[in-house]
């Protein structure tokens, strides 16, 4: 990757493996959907927010929460 130039994002998802989801899938539905709206659909928190029908602010909260969580699982 050349410096100043964005990262290439596959746009086809059959590229990605089932990785992300098994890691996820122990999550409730509204963490799961909110970790592949941020990582996977690549939204900012206002898109976040938007989709989940909530503000940005809780947007984030709801993925730091979530990501919370997989951290301690994946310590446990």
């Amino acid at each position: 990757v050349l410096a100043g130039e964005p990262p290439a994002v596959a746009d086809a998802p059959e590229l990605y493996d089932d990785g992300f989801d098994r890691l996820i899938d122990p999550l409730p539905d509204a963490a799961r959907r909110a970790l592949r709206l941020r990582f996977v659909d690549d939204l900012d928190y206002d898109g976040v927010g938007a989709a989940l029908g909530c503000s940005a602010v809780a947007a984030r909260q709801r993925v730091s929460s979530a990501v919370r969580t997989l951290r301690r699982q994946v310590h446990a």
